[in-house]
């Protein structure tokens, strides 16, 4: 949604996840695992 400064959050944030990239491609992952689950499940 929106950039921010690392600096600003250092101290309020365990962790970010970066501008490009973010949490794109493990929601990918996550949803081809799901579905070759599902496959093999029914």
């Amino acid at each position: 949604m929106w950039d921010i400064e690392l600096t600003d959050i250092k101290d309020r944030s365990l962790a970010y996840t970066p501008v490009p990239g973010g949490v794109g491609p493990m929601t990918i992952n996550t949803l081809i695992l799901q579905t070759l689950e599902s496959c093999e499940n029914s």
